[in-house]
Protein backbone atom coordinates (compact mmCIF):
# COMPACT_ATOMS: atom_id res chain seq x y z
CA UNK A 1 0.00 0.00 0.00
CA UNK A 2 1.15 3.75 -1.05
CA UNK A 3 2.10 6.42 1.32
CA UNK A 4 -1.01 8.25 0.26
CA UNK A 5 -3.21 5.33 -0.38
CA UNK A 6 -2.77 4.36 3.56
CA UNK A 7 -3.54 8.55 4.45
CA UNK A 8 -6.21 8.06 2.31
CA UNK A 9 -7.91 5.15 3.90
CA UNK A 10 -7.16 6.80 7.57
CA UNK A 11 -9.13 10.12 6.19
CA UNK A 12 -11.65 8.02 5.13
CA UNK A 13 -12.46 6.17 8.90
CA UNK A 14 -14.10 9.49 9.18
CA UNK A 15 -16.81 9.39 7.14
CA UNK A 16 -18.27 6.58 9.15
CA UNK A 17 -19.70 9.40 10.51
CA UNK A 18 -21.72 10.69 7.48
CA UNK A 19 -24.14 8.69 8.09
CA UNK A 20 -25.41 11.19 10.19
CA UNK A 21 -25.92 13.59 6.92
CA UNK A 22 -27.09 10.51 4.92
CA UNK A 23 -30.49 11.44 3.27
CA UNK A 24 -29.91 14.64 2.08
CA UNK A 25 -31.86 14.23 -0.91
CA UNK A 26 -35.13 13.52 0.69
CA UNK A 27 -38.53 14.52 -0.33
CA UNK A 28 -38.78 17.87 -1.04
CA UNK A 29 -42.30 19.75 1.22
CA UNK A 30 -42.48 22.98 2.50
CA UNK A 31 -44.17 24.36 5.53
CA UNK A 32 -45.03 27.63 6.97
CA UNK A 33 -46.69 30.62 5.65
CA UNK A 34 -45.13 34.09 5.74
CA UNK A 35 -45.90 37.87 5.79
CA UNK A 36 -48.26 39.93 3.42
CA UNK A 37 -47.37 40.88 0.32
CA UNK A 38 -46.51 43.64 -1.32
CA UNK A 39 -46.34 43.87 -5.39
CA UNK A 40 -43.73 45.05 -7.33
CA UNK A 41 -43.18 45.09 -10.97
CA UNK A 42 -40.08 45.27 -13.12
CA UNK A 43 -41.11 46.79 -16.09
CA UNK A 44 -41.53 45.02 -20.14
CA UNK A 45 -38.91 47.07 -21.34
CA UNK A 46 -36.19 46.14 -19.29
CA UNK A 47 -33.60 43.70 -20.15
CA UNK A 48 -31.38 41.02 -18.84
CA UNK A 49 -27.94 42.59 -17.98
CA UNK A 50 -26.05 40.01 -20.33
CA UNK A 51 -22.36 39.64 -18.51
CA UNK A 52 -19.32 37.69 -20.71
CA UNK A 53 -18.94 34.86 -18.78
CA UNK A 54 -15.45 33.79 -17.51
CA UNK A 55 -14.06 31.09 -19.57
CA UNK A 56 -12.73 29.84 -16.01
CA UNK A 57 -16.03 30.38 -14.23
CA UNK A 58 -15.78 27.25 -11.16
CA UNK A 59 -18.74 25.27 -10.51
CA UNK A 60 -20.64 25.76 -7.79
CA UNK A 61 -19.16 22.69 -6.28
CA UNK A 62 -15.73 23.58 -6.45
CA UNK A 63 -16.22 27.34 -5.44
CA UNK A 64 -17.59 26.77 -1.86
CA UNK A 65 -15.04 26.23 1.25
CA UNK A 66 -15.38 26.22 4.78
CA UNK A 67 -13.01 27.36 7.38
CA UNK A 68 -12.22 24.66 9.95
CA UNK A 69 -9.92 23.92 13.29
CA UNK A 70 -7.13 20.43 12.95
CA UNK A 71 -8.96 17.98 14.97
CA UNK A 72 -11.93 20.36 15.92
CA UNK A 73 -13.29 19.67 12.84
CA UNK A 74 -15.18 16.30 11.86
CA UNK A 75 -14.64 17.13 7.95
CA UNK A 76 -17.41 14.45 7.65
CA UNK A 77 -20.14 16.31 8.38
CA UNK A 78 -18.72 19.34 6.74
CA UNK A 79 -18.48 17.45 3.27
CA UNK A 80 -21.90 17.73 2.34
CA UNK A 81 -21.93 21.27 2.44
CA UNK A 82 -18.38 22.52 0.76
CA UNK A 83 -15.30 20.46 -1.13
CA UNK A 84 -12.79 22.98 0.45
CA UNK A 85 -11.47 23.18 3.91
CA UNK A 86 -9.19 25.93 5.45
CA UNK A 87 -7.18 25.17 8.35
CA UNK A 88 -5.19 27.62 10.41
CA UNK A 89 -1.91 25.98 11.21
CA UNK A 90 -0.47 27.55 13.93
CA UNK A 91 3.96 27.26 12.72
CA UNK A 92 4.75 27.13 16.85
CA UNK A 93 2.62 23.88 16.36
CA UNK A 94 5.63 22.50 14.82
CA UNK A 95 8.30 24.72 15.87
CA UNK A 96 7.23 25.56 19.53
CA UNK A 97 9.00 28.45 20.46
CA UNK A 98 12.23 27.72 18.69
CA UNK A 99 12.22 29.24 15.23
CA UNK A 100 14.94 27.30 13.88
CA UNK A 101 13.67 23.43 15.49
CA UNK A 102 14.08 21.16 12.32
CA UNK A 103 10.96 19.76 11.63
CA UNK A 104 9.55 16.60 12.51
CA UNK A 105 6.61 16.24 10.05
CA UNK A 106 4.02 14.49 10.37
CA UNK A 107 4.35 14.72 14.11
CA UNK A 108 4.20 18.58 15.25
CA UNK A 109 6.09 19.85 17.95
CA UNK A 110 3.06 19.18 20.47
CA UNK A 111 2.51 15.79 19.20
CA UNK A 112 -0.64 16.59 16.08
CA UNK A 113 -0.27 14.23 13.23
CA UNK A 114 -0.78 16.40 10.30
CA UNK A 115 -1.40 13.51 8.51
CA UNK A 116 -4.43 12.29 10.53
CA UNK A 117 -6.04 15.56 10.50
CA UNK A 118 -5.17 16.56 6.82
CA UNK A 119 -5.98 12.91 5.76
CA UNK A 120 -9.78 13.14 7.14
CA UNK A 121 -10.23 16.01 5.38
CA UNK A 122 -9.22 14.82 1.98
CA UNK A 123 -10.93 11.84 2.82
CA UNK A 124 -14.18 12.98 3.04
CA UNK A 125 -13.60 14.92 -0.49
CA UNK A 126 -12.13 18.07 0.95
CA UNK A 127 -8.96 19.74 -0.70
CA UNK A 128 -6.79 22.15 1.89
CA UNK A 129 -5.98 25.33 2.52
CA UNK A 130 -3.31 25.61 4.98
CA UNK A 131 -2.91 29.09 6.46
CA UNK A 132 0.73 29.46 8.10
CA UNK A 133 0.01 31.10 11.22
CA UNK A 134 3.64 33.08 10.84
CA UNK A 135 2.47 35.79 13.01
CA UNK A 136 3.41 33.24 16.58
CA UNK A 137 6.18 34.22 15.86
CA UNK A 138 7.20 38.18 16.37
CA UNK A 139 10.06 39.71 14.35
CA UNK A 140 12.21 39.16 17.45
CA UNK A 141 10.77 35.72 17.93
CA UNK A 142 12.30 34.59 15.08
CA UNK A 143 16.37 33.59 15.46
CA UNK A 144 17.37 33.98 11.70
CA UNK A 145 14.42 34.78 9.85
CA UNK A 146 16.56 34.41 6.61
CA UNK A 147 17.13 30.91 7.07
CA UNK A 148 14.65 29.97 9.56
CA UNK A 149 11.22 31.23 7.47
CA UNK A 150 12.73 29.41 4.08
CA UNK A 151 13.62 25.97 6.16
CA UNK A 152 10.37 25.88 7.33
CA UNK A 153 8.26 26.44 4.52
CA UNK A 154 10.79 23.74 2.24
CA UNK A 155 10.57 21.41 4.94
CA UNK A 156 6.34 21.83 5.39
CA UNK A 157 6.12 21.75 1.36
CA UNK A 158 8.43 19.04 0.44
CA UNK A 159 6.26 16.43 2.92
CA UNK A 160 2.58 17.77 2.16
CA UNK A 161 3.06 18.99 -1.45
CA UNK A 162 1.66 16.83 -4.50
CA UNK A 163 5.21 16.69 -5.99
CA UNK A 164 7.25 15.44 -3.67
CA UNK A 165 5.32 14.55 -0.36
CA UNK A 166 2.28 12.97 0.04
CA UNK A 167 -0.36 15.15 -1.68
CA UNK A 168 -2.35 16.46 1.25
CA UNK A 169 -1.85 20.05 1.35
CA UNK A 170 -3.30 22.10 -2.43
CA UNK A 171 -2.67 25.36 -1.48
CA UNK A 172 -0.55 27.31 1.33
CA UNK A 173 -1.33 31.05 2.92
CA UNK A 174 2.21 32.79 3.91
CA UNK A 175 0.20 34.55 6.95
CA UNK A 176 -3.32 34.79 8.38
CA UNK A 177 -3.66 37.90 9.69
CA UNK A 178 -0.30 39.20 10.40
CA UNK A 179 -0.43 41.32 13.40
CA UNK A 180 2.39 43.15 14.59
CA UNK A 181 4.06 42.65 11.17
CA UNK A 182 4.98 45.68 9.58
CA UNK A 183 4.60 46.26 5.36
CA UNK A 184 8.64 45.82 5.49
CA UNK A 185 8.96 42.88 7.39
CA UNK A 186 6.01 40.91 5.66
CA UNK A 187 7.25 41.77 2.67
CA UNK A 188 11.06 40.15 3.83
CA UNK A 189 8.69 36.90 5.41
CA UNK A 190 6.73 36.57 2.22
CA UNK A 191 9.49 36.49 -0.23
CA UNK A 192 11.88 34.14 1.65
CA UNK A 193 8.97 31.42 1.95
CA UNK A 194 7.01 31.80 -1.35
CA UNK A 195 10.56 31.49 -2.73
CA UNK A 196 10.85 28.26 -0.86
CA UNK A 197 7.98 26.77 -1.35
CA UNK A 198 8.40 27.43 -5.63
CA UNK A 199 11.41 26.12 -5.00
CA UNK A 200 10.13 22.73 -2.83
CA UNK A 201 7.17 22.10 -4.90
CA UNK A 202 5.96 24.36 -8.34
CA UNK A 203 2.41 22.62 -8.29
CA UNK A 204 1.46 24.16 -5.01
CA UNK A 205 -0.58 27.25 -4.83
CA UNK A 206 0.58 30.18 -2.85
CA UNK A 207 -1.25 33.05 -1.18
CA UNK A 208 -0.36 36.16 0.84
CA UNK A 209 -1.94 36.84 3.77
CA UNK A 210 -5.18 39.04 3.84
CA UNK A 211 -4.72 41.78 1.81
CA UNK A 212 -6.86 45.05 0.72
CA UNK A 213 -6.71 47.95 -0.80
CA UNK A 214 -5.70 50.23 1.60
CA UNK A 215 -3.25 50.95 4.19
CA UNK A 216 -2.26 48.05 5.83
CA UNK A 217 -3.35 47.14 9.33
CA UNK A 218 -2.83 44.35 11.80
CA UNK A 219 -5.78 42.65 10.04
CA UNK A 220 -4.49 42.78 6.27
CA UNK A 221 -1.74 43.90 4.33
CA UNK A 222 -2.26 46.85 1.64
CA UNK A 223 -1.91 44.68 -1.78
CA UNK A 224 0.18 47.28 -3.29
CA UNK A 225 3.04 45.96 -0.89
CA UNK A 226 2.85 42.96 -3.61
CA UNK A 227 3.04 44.84 -6.98
CA UNK A 228 6.69 43.93 -7.52
CA UNK A 229 6.70 40.56 -6.52
CA UNK A 230 3.26 39.01 -8.24
CA UNK A 231 5.08 36.25 -9.44
CA UNK A 232 5.74 34.58 -5.88
CA UNK A 233 1.75 34.01 -5.63
CA UNK A 234 -0.87 32.56 -7.73
CA UNK A 235 -4.44 33.48 -5.59
CA UNK A 236 -5.00 36.77 -3.83
CA UNK A 237 -6.34 36.31 -0.06
CA UNK A 238 -9.20 38.43 0.53
CA UNK A 239 -11.56 38.76 4.48
CA UNK A 240 -14.49 40.44 4.41
CA UNK A 241 -16.86 41.28 6.87
CA UNK A 242 -20.49 43.06 6.73
CA UNK A 243 -19.61 45.32 9.89
CA UNK A 244 -22.31 48.03 10.24
CA UNK A 245 -20.96 49.42 13.33
CA UNK A 246 -17.75 48.41 14.78
CA UNK A 247 -16.70 48.28 18.99
CA UNK A 248 -18.38 47.60 21.19
CA UNK A 249 -21.52 46.24 18.96
CA UNK A 250 -19.93 44.86 15.88
CA UNK A 251 -22.97 44.76 14.12
CA UNK A 252 -23.37 43.27 10.86
CA UNK A 253 -25.92 43.48 8.49
CA UNK A 254 -27.16 42.15 5.19
CA UNK A 255 -24.52 41.54 2.45
CA UNK A 256 -25.97 44.04 -0.26
CA UNK A 257 -26.41 46.86 2.12
CA UNK A 258 -24.95 49.95 0.25
CA UNK A 259 -23.34 51.85 3.22
CA UNK A 260 -20.79 48.75 4.44
CA UNK A 261 -17.27 47.07 3.30
CA UNK A 262 -18.26 44.09 2.85
CA UNK A 263 -18.74 44.12 -1.17
CA UNK A 264 -16.63 46.43 -1.89
CA UNK A 265 -13.35 45.67 -0.57
CA UNK A 266 -13.89 42.35 -2.48
CA UNK A 267 -14.27 44.77 -5.91
CA UNK A 268 -11.30 46.70 -4.81
CA UNK A 269 -9.23 43.71 -4.80
CA UNK A 270 -10.47 42.69 -8.37
CA UNK A 271 -10.11 46.12 -9.60
CA UNK A 272 -6.43 45.70 -8.84
CA UNK A 273 -6.21 42.43 -10.21
CA UNK A 274 -7.39 42.83 -13.33
CA UNK A 275 -5.17 45.68 -13.50
CA UNK A 276 -1.82 44.46 -12.26
CA UNK A 277 -2.42 40.47 -11.79
CA UNK A 278 -4.84 39.64 -14.27
CA UNK A 279 -3.74 35.68 -14.32
CA UNK A 280 -4.16 35.76 -10.50
CA UNK A 281 -7.38 33.80 -9.11
CA UNK A 282 -9.26 36.05 -6.14
CA UNK A 283 -10.12 33.80 -2.71
CA UNK A 284 -12.22 34.84 -0.30
CA UNK A 285 -10.69 33.01 2.56
CA UNK A 286 -13.12 34.69 5.62
CA UNK A 287 -17.10 36.17 6.02
CA UNK A 288 -18.99 35.19 8.14
CA UNK A 289 -22.63 36.32 10.65
CA UNK A 290 -22.88 35.59 14.23
CA UNK A 291 -25.87 33.94 15.34
CA UNK A 292 -26.40 33.09 19.08
CA UNK A 293 -29.31 31.86 21.37
CA UNK A 294 -27.90 33.47 24.09
CA UNK A 295 -27.60 37.22 25.54
CA UNK A 296 -24.45 38.63 26.57
CA UNK A 297 -23.70 39.41 29.85
CA UNK A 298 -24.86 42.88 31.08
CA UNK A 299 -22.30 43.52 32.90
CA UNK A 300 -19.41 42.21 30.57
CA UNK A 301 -17.47 43.35 28.26
CA UNK A 302 -19.45 42.30 25.10
CA UNK A 303 -23.00 43.83 27.16
CA UNK A 304 -23.35 45.83 23.81
CA UNK A 305 -22.77 42.77 21.17
CA UNK A 306 -25.19 42.48 18.68
CA UNK A 307 -25.68 39.54 16.01
CA UNK A 308 -28.18 38.57 13.84
CA UNK A 309 -30.72 35.37 13.76
CA UNK A 310 -30.58 32.12 12.67
CA UNK A 311 -32.65 32.61 9.21
CA UNK A 312 -30.92 35.76 8.77
CA UNK A 313 -27.31 33.90 9.11
CA UNK A 314 -28.84 31.68 6.49
CA UNK A 315 -30.06 33.81 3.98
CA UNK A 316 -27.26 36.20 4.16
CA UNK A 317 -24.70 33.42 4.04
CA UNK A 318 -26.69 32.03 1.00
CA UNK A 319 -27.04 35.30 -0.50
CA UNK A 320 -23.06 36.07 -0.22
CA UNK A 321 -22.08 32.68 -2.13
CA UNK A 322 -24.62 33.68 -4.79
CA UNK A 323 -23.27 37.13 -5.28
CA UNK A 324 -19.56 36.03 -5.15
CA UNK A 325 -20.02 33.62 -7.52
CA UNK A 326 -21.33 36.30 -9.68
CA UNK A 327 -18.21 38.62 -8.79
CA UNK A 328 -14.78 37.61 -10.06
CA UNK A 329 -13.71 35.33 -7.45
CA UNK A 330 -12.55 31.59 -7.76
CA UNK A 331 -13.34 30.24 -4.52
CA UNK A 332 -15.20 31.64 -1.15
CA UNK A 333 -14.50 30.02 2.81
CA UNK A 334 -17.09 30.46 5.37
CA UNK A 335 -15.95 31.50 8.94
CA UNK A 336 -16.88 29.02 10.79
CA UNK A 337 -17.94 25.39 11.28
CA UNK A 338 -18.99 24.55 14.61
CA UNK A 339 -19.63 27.02 17.27
CA UNK A 340 -20.62 26.80 21.41
CA UNK A 341 -23.35 29.28 21.18
CA UNK A 342 -20.70 32.65 23.18
CA UNK A 343 -22.60 35.98 22.96
CA UNK A 344 -19.10 37.67 21.31
CA UNK A 345 -17.86 38.37 18.04
CA UNK A 346 -16.67 35.65 15.96
CA UNK A 347 -18.04 33.30 19.22
CA UNK A 348 -21.35 32.05 17.27
CA UNK A 349 -20.30 32.22 14.02
CA UNK A 350 -20.81 27.94 12.90
CA UNK A 351 -23.32 26.63 10.51
CA UNK A 352 -23.49 24.22 13.43
CA UNK A 353 -24.12 24.80 17.15
CA UNK A 354 -22.46 22.44 19.51
CA UNK A 355 -22.54 19.72 16.66
CA UNK A 356 -26.16 20.04 15.89
CA UNK A 357 -26.81 21.86 12.09
CA UNK A 358 -28.30 25.98 12.24
CA UNK A 359 -30.27 26.84 9.55
CA UNK A 360 -27.65 27.82 7.50
CA UNK A 361 -26.38 24.40 7.17
CA UNK A 362 -29.09 23.20 5.60
CA UNK A 363 -29.53 26.94 3.28
CA UNK A 364 -25.70 25.61 2.39
CA UNK A 365 -26.57 22.10 1.76
CA UNK A 366 -28.91 23.39 -0.84
CA UNK A 367 -26.86 25.30 -2.86
CA UNK A 368 -24.53 22.43 -3.28
CA UNK A 369 -27.01 19.55 -3.83
CA UNK A 370 -29.48 22.11 -5.75
CA UNK A 371 -26.55 24.43 -7.68
CA UNK A 372 -22.92 22.16 -7.57
CA UNK A 373 -22.81 20.96 -11.11
CA UNK A 374 -23.87 24.82 -12.30
CA UNK A 375 -21.53 27.63 -12.69
CA UNK A 376 -22.53 31.31 -12.94
CA UNK A 377 -23.80 32.49 -16.14
CA UNK A 378 -25.17 36.44 -16.19
CA UNK A 379 -27.15 38.13 -13.69
CA UNK A 380 -30.52 38.77 -14.57
CA UNK A 381 -31.53 41.33 -12.79
CA UNK A 382 -29.49 43.63 -9.89
CA UNK A 383 -31.63 46.59 -8.07
CA UNK A 384 -31.55 47.89 -4.78
CA UNK A 385 -34.96 45.84 -4.68
CA UNK A 386 -34.08 42.23 -6.41
CA UNK A 387 -31.06 40.15 -7.41
CA UNK A 388 -31.73 37.65 -10.02
CA UNK A 389 -28.63 35.59 -11.14
CA UNK A 390 -28.74 32.30 -13.42
CA UNK A 391 -26.54 29.69 -13.01
CA UNK A 392 -26.23 27.20 -16.08
CA UNK A 393 -25.22 23.02 -15.79
CA UNK A 394 -21.97 22.52 -16.60
CA UNK A 395 -22.15 20.04 -19.24
CA UNK A 396 -25.95 21.19 -19.85
CA UNK A 397 -25.97 25.25 -21.83
CA UNK A 398 -29.84 23.91 -22.27
CA UNK A 399 -30.25 23.64 -18.16
CA UNK A 400 -30.17 26.65 -16.12
CA UNK A 401 -31.18 27.46 -12.52
CA UNK A 402 -31.92 31.05 -11.51
CA UNK A 403 -31.65 32.16 -8.10
CA UNK A 404 -33.95 34.88 -6.88
CA UNK A 405 -33.88 37.12 -3.74
CA UNK A 406 -35.03 40.96 -1.83
CA UNK A 407 -32.01 42.35 -1.09
CA UNK A 408 -33.48 44.81 1.40
CA UNK A 409 -32.78 43.32 4.64
CA UNK A 410 -36.52 43.98 5.36
CA UNK A 411 -38.27 40.71 5.70
CA UNK A 412 -39.32 41.81 2.64
CA UNK A 413 -42.53 39.61 0.37
CA UNK A 414 -43.07 40.74 -3.48
CA UNK A 415 -44.10 39.66 -6.88
CA UNK A 416 -41.31 40.79 -9.53
CA UNK A 417 -41.70 40.39 -13.34
CA UNK A 418 -38.09 39.23 -14.73
CA UNK A 419 -37.48 39.53 -18.28
CA UNK A 420 -34.82 37.37 -20.42
CA UNK A 421 -36.80 33.81 -19.52
CA UNK A 422 -36.42 31.25 -22.06
CA UNK A 423 -38.05 27.50 -21.92
CA UNK A 424 -40.06 25.75 -19.23
CA UNK A 425 -39.92 26.06 -16.24
CA UNK A 426 -39.13 22.46 -14.01
CA UNK A 427 -39.21 23.35 -10.45
CA UNK A 428 -39.34 26.11 -7.87
CA UNK A 429 -37.47 25.49 -4.57
CA UNK A 430 -37.54 28.12 -1.26
CA UNK A 431 -34.48 28.30 0.69
CA UNK A 432 -34.00 25.33 3.16
CA UNK A 433 -33.77 25.86 7.07
CA UNK A 434 -34.05 22.33 8.20
CA UNK A 435 -34.94 18.51 8.08
CA UNK A 436 -37.68 17.13 9.71
CA UNK A 437 -34.99 15.29 11.85
CA UNK A 438 -31.72 16.71 12.76
CA UNK A 439 -29.49 15.13 9.89
CA UNK A 440 -32.51 13.33 8.27
CA UNK A 441 -36.30 13.39 7.29
CA UNK A 442 -38.08 15.58 4.98
CA UNK A 443 -36.51 19.64 3.76
CA UNK A 444 -37.78 22.01 6.04
CA UNK A 445 -38.30 25.67 4.17
CA UNK A 446 -38.19 29.05 4.85
CA UNK A 447 -41.71 28.39 2.73
CA UNK A 448 -43.29 31.89 1.06
CA UNK A 449 -44.79 30.38 -1.21
CA UNK A 450 -46.50 27.00 -0.12
CA UNK A 451 -49.87 28.87 -0.93
CA UNK A 452 -49.25 29.99 -4.33
CA UNK A 453 -50.02 27.70 -7.63
CA UNK A 454 -46.37 25.95 -9.11
CA UNK A 455 -44.53 28.11 -6.51
CA UNK A 456 -45.43 31.02 -6.73
CA UNK A 457 -43.91 31.12 -10.31
CA UNK A 458 -46.11 31.82 -13.54
CA UNK A 459 -44.86 31.99 -17.28
CA UNK A 460 -45.75 35.86 -18.41
CA UNK A 461 -44.89 35.27 -22.00
CA UNK A 462 -42.52 33.94 -23.97
CA UNK A 463 -39.82 36.20 -22.18
CA UNK A 464 -40.94 37.01 -18.94
CA UNK A 465 -40.89 35.40 -15.41
CA UNK A 466 -43.31 36.30 -12.46
CA UNK A 467 -42.16 34.87 -8.96
CA UNK A 468 -42.91 35.75 -5.47
CA UNK A 469 -39.31 36.78 -3.58
CA UNK A 470 -38.13 36.93 0.10
CA UNK A 471 -35.25 38.02 1.83
CA UNK A 472 -34.73 34.02 1.48
CA UNK A 473 -33.50 32.92 -1.88
CA UNK A 474 -35.55 30.77 -4.30
CA UNK A 475 -34.26 28.48 -6.87
CA UNK A 476 -35.73 28.02 -10.28
CA UNK A 477 -35.25 25.62 -12.45
CA UNK A 478 -35.39 25.77 -15.97
CA UNK A 479 -34.91 23.91 -19.41
CA UNK A 480 -34.54 25.18 -22.78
Amino acid sequence: MSRFTKLFVTGCAGLLSLSLCSGLLAVDEGVEKQKPMTSEFIGVNDHAIRFKPKLNAPLIKDFMGINGHTFQMNASIYSPLVKNARDFHGINWDLADDSSRKTTFPIAANGTDWNIIYGSWLGSGMTVDVSLMIHRFTEKDWKNVEVDAPAYAKAFAEFFGPTKGNGLVSSIEIGNETKTYNDEFYLKVFKLMAKAIRDADPAIRILPASVQYRESSKYHRNVEVLRNDIDLFDVLNVHTYPFLKKWPSYEMTYPEHQEIEYLKSVKGIIEWRDKYAKDKEIWITEFGWDSSTQKPNPNGNWKDWVCVTDRQQAQYIARSYLIFAGMKVDRAYLFWFDDNDVPQLFGSSGVTRMGKPKESYWSMEQIQRLLGEYRFDRKIKETENVYAYAYVNGSDANEEIWAIWSPTGEDRVAEVVLNGFEGQVEWVKPMAVGRTGDWHGDVVYDDHISDKPNGGCKVVNRSQLKVTISESPIYVKINK
